[in-house]
């Protein structure tokens, strides 16, 4: 019983319903960056790009996001080439909640709940575990998170999966976008 309720209490969403509904941030992958080894995409709040997400695709920080400014594009002068898109029946999304804690942000005093959520997508490809990838990010009010696209990446260097989850604790909250590079196994 005291299981329970402890789930009940750590998991129930909390917080001001009554401020403005924030806008979703949505991530568009603009393209495969061939000479860079690296995908280039654009966060939106609704029709304003916020940021240019760069993710490499290869060496030590590989999956790893970087912001960069919003109107970083045309000084990078790359060549980006399209992704072509996966159907999600061979994806599987995994998530764990790694920590959970309280945060206050209105002036009245309402705790919202914030999450460490680890995110793991793996690629599934004639029967076996084809790719893996892993990413953690911070999701408010409820862990809870669900594939939304899968591209694949030129020259079988695997896939990019978009995850979206509950990451704007204002309100009920709105939805992000995060991208996961799904890469092959080494062995």
């Amino acid at each position: 019983m005291r299981a329970s309720l402890s789930f009940l209490t750590t998991t129930s969403i909390t917080g001001d319903d009554r401020a403005e509904a924030p806008a979703a941030q949505t991530l568009e992958l603009l393209g495969y960056d061939r000479i860079g080894h690296r995908l280039l995409a654009r966060e939106r709040v609704g029709d304003v790009v916020t940021q240019l997400i760069v993710i490499a695709t290869r060496g030590e920080h590989a999956g790893a996001p970087m912001a960069l400014a919003p109107d970083a594009l045309p000084r990078m002068r790359v060549d980006l080439t399209p992704l072509a898109p996966l159907p999600l029946g061979g994806f599987e999304l995994t998530t764990r909640v790694i920590q959970r804690r309280g945060l206050r942000v209105s002036s009245d005093g309402s705790p919202i709940r914030k999450f460490a959520l680890s995110l793991g997508v793996r690629q599934h490809v004639g029967g076996f575990t084809a790719a893996a990838g892993r990413q953690v990010v911070t999701a408010y009010l409820r862990p809870r998170a669900g594939l939304r696209q899968a591209f694949a990446l030129p020259g079988d260097a695997g896939a990019v999966a978009v995850i979206t989850f509950c990451g704007t604790p204002i309100g009920v909250g709105a939805d992000r976008d995060a991208a996961v590079l799904v890469t092959p196994p080494l062995h």
